[in-house]
Formats: C-alpha cells, sequence, structure tokens
C-alpha cells in the first residue's frame, strides 16, 4: 500500500501547540506573543523593518510594550507581528478571537480611552523613531561629506604634484642644447597617464561629493519636517488624549451619582414599605 504524503506547514509545526484562547490576560496573551516571536528568530529590528512595509508600521517602543504585556495589542498590531513571525493567514482566527475577547473584558468607556492613548503612544513613538533614523541619517552623510572632502583634497595635491613633475620635465627640455632621453619621454608619458588618471578621479569624487551634499541637505530638511509634524501631532494629540479624560472623568462621575442617587431610592423605598407596615399593623382592628 502506497503512503499517503503528508504535507505539514512549517510554521505549523513551530507554533501547533500554542492556544492563544487558554490567554485569561494581557500578560498571558503577551506570554504566547514573546514564544512566537522567540521561535520564529525575528528580533525587534526585522520586525520592524517588516512592518514599515504595512500601512501602520510598528515602533521598536510599541512592541516592547506588547511583548512586555503592558498593554494588549491593536487588531493591526498582532496580525503584522504573527505574519512577520512566520503564522499562516489562515491560523490568524484563534488568535484574532482571543484578542478581542480579552479587549471586551475592559469597560466601553475605559476601552475608547485606552484606545486613544495607545493610538498616541503608538503615532508618537513611530514619529520619533522617523525622527531619530532622519537624525542618524543627517549625521552618517555629514561624515561621509567630511571624509569625501578630506580625501578630495588629498587627491588634489597629488595632482597639482604631478602637474609640478610634468612642469620641471617640460623646462629642462626647453634649455638649449638639452638631450632628451627615450627615459625621460617615457617618464612624460607616464606622468600624463598618471595625471589624466588623477583627473578623472577627482572629477567623479567631485560629483560623489555634490551628490552627498545634496542629500545631506534633503535630509536636514526631511529633520526639520518630521520635527514639526512630531511638535505638531503631539499637540494635536495631547487634545483630543484630554478630552477624551475630560469624558470619561465626567461619565465616571455621573455614573457614580446615578448609583448614589439608586442607592438613596433603594433606602427611601424600604423605609417606605417599612412605615407602611407599621401603619397596617396600626390599621387592623382590635
Amino acid at each position: 500500500m502506497r503512503p499517503v504524503d503528508v504535507v505539514v506547514s512549517p510554521s505549523s509545526g513551530l507554533f501547533g501547540d500554542l492556544v492563544p484562547e487558554q490567554a485569561n490576560s494581557v500578560a498571558d496573551f503577551a506570554g504566547l506573543l514573546r514564544q512566537v516571536r522567540s521561535r520564529s528568530g525575528m528580533t525587534y529590528d526585522e520586525l520592524a523593518k517588516s512592518s514599515s512595509n504595512r500601512p501602520k508600521s510598528l515602533a521598536k517602543s510599541t512592541m516592547t510594550d506588547l511583548f512586555n504585556g503592558t498593554r494588549l495589542p491593536r487588531e493591526h498590531q498582532l496580525v503584522t507581528i504573527l505574519l512577520a513571525c512566520g503564522l499562516p493567514s489562515e491560523a490568524l482566527g484563534p488568535w484574532q478571537r482571543a484578542r478581542a475577547r480579552l479587549e471586551t473584558s475592559t469597560g466601553p468607556q475605559e476601552l475608547d480611552l485606552v484606545v486613544v492613548r495607545n493610538d498616541f503612544d503608538d503615532f508618537s513613538r513611530d514619529l520619533g523613531d522617523r525622527l531619530a533614523e532622519a537624525r542618524q541619517e543627517v549625521s552618517d552623510l555629514r561624515r561621509r561629506e567630511q571624509d569625501l572632502a578630506a580625501r578630495l583634497a588629498r587627491e588634489e595635491t597629488k595632482c597639482r604634484q604631478l602637474e609640478a613633475d610634468l612642469e620641471r620635465l617640460r623646462a629642462g627640455r626647453a634649455v638649449a642644447g638639452a638631450v632628451v632621453s627615450p627615459g625621460d619621454v617615457q617618464r612624460e608619458q607616464d606622468l600624463r597617464v598618471l595625471h589624466g588618471r588623477e583627473r578623472a578621479h577627482i572629477e567623479n569624487m567631485r560629483v560623489e561629493l555634490a551628490e552627498i551634499n545634496q542629500a545631506r541637505r534633503q535630509a536636514e530638511e526631511q529633520v526639520e519636517l518630521v520635527a514639526a509634524e512630531s511638535k505638531d501631532s503631539r499637540h494635536q494629540l495631547g487634545r483630543v488624549v484630554d478630552f477624551m479624560e475630560l469624558h470619561f472623568t465626567r461619565a465616571e462621575y455621573e455614573r457614580r451619582e446615578r448609583e448614589k442617587l439608586e442607592s438613596r431610592l433603594e433606602e427611601a423605598q424600604r423605609r417606605i414599605a417599612q412605615l407602611q407596615r407599621v401603619l397596617a399593623m396600626y390599621q387592623e382592628p382590635l
């Protein structure tokens, strides 16, 4: 009897024993995510790079919070992490349902505030990462620009030295009655070749230096734009968070006041019932 070939997904073998439905808290869920990342061998840098190709990227600081259980991942964050770690798309369902179950265990008003805060933190961290990367790019370009400028200066010095050597040879031949040996002719030819190569090399370096200079100025402009965007976004999102916190505080105050009023109403109804029973006792015929 011919054996049946069974195709086993490598990802299923890696994560098949992980049961997200058993997670009863955000900490439990984070522990499962840590196992997924550990088994996949993905680093935080690799996850961040992988997520950069998606509509909503993940900052490394955000991933630290998610893997440490500081907060529950959003839907898109969970999907991004799992797919990047190699989980098949058809295996996402149990993870998404477990996340949704943990999310609904939080009160709706509190959840709204948490979502806004998390989005604010994610966006701020993403802008912070972008700003740090832009500043690092400027620093790298400046260093390359300085190194290339120093090399160019040395090459120009060598070129001037070659020109001086050629000038001395020509001056020597100009002397009346000077005998030009075959060696002098060959030396002049060699110097001309070296000089031509040096000039071409210098021109290439100048072109490269101009390109680096332009890239550095563009990177500096990008730093200014990201810094301005970060400042403006933090201000705008900060106002949203403040409004949500005020709304939540007011809603929480109103809820507590309703509970107090309901408690007083129940107490009043209980006392009325007692008084009615006492009154009924006095109204009974002797």
